[in-house]
């Protein structure tokens, strides 16, 4: 059934990056694609088992940079992403941009649902560009989380359930 979402997607993609060839369109598709259960077929490289982020593709393209040394699919925005997977119960994955020529200090911050704060999974200094964070949620208890991710005078907030 993901045949129709995946034409879907190559349609989108090549709106969106009108001179992207057949094989940059797979690239972008594929280069924002993440294992379904640690699937060993995925993990080959094959096609036909993962999840495909469609908004990454579409906002980031192939993330491949110019000769100039500038990504023209650069993010051009401060983004936070959802946690992966969601609810979780031992691992997460925390995604999130910072904007074309941002560099500095970067922190997530995760709090449970009474605003105290349990983890600091990120506290360091990042240049602009996609970034993933993992966290290991097996020392927490099941509930509500809130992760916090605070760059520059940019922050954003989203919740992550950890449910064993």
């Amino acid at each position: 059934m993901a045949a129709p979402f995946v034409t879907g997607l190559c349609g989108l993609v090549k709106s969106e990056f009108p001179g992207y060839s057949r094989q940059e369109i797979r690239d972008a598709i594929e280069g924002h694609c993440r294992p379904l259960n640690n699937d060993s077929y995925y993990d080959q490289g094959k096609m036909g088992a993962g999840l495909i982020d469609a908004q990454e593709t579409l906002d980031y393209g192939t993330g491949v940079d110019d000769e100039e040394g500038n990504n023209p699919n650069a993010p051009f925005a401060f983004t936070l992403g959802s946690s992966y997977p969601n609810p979780t119960s031992t691992n997460a994955t925390i995604s999130f941009a910072l904007p074309d020529g941002y560099a500095g200090a970067v922190k997530i911050e995760l709090f449970d649902i009474a605003g105290r704060k349990v983890a600091t999974p990120l506290d360091d200094s990042l240049n602009a560009g996609e970034h993933n964070v993992d966290i290991s949620t097996s020392n927490l208890a099941n509930g509500v989380y809130l992760y916090k991710l605070t760059a520059g005078e940019d922050s954003a907030v989203k919740k992550m359930v950890v449910n064993r």
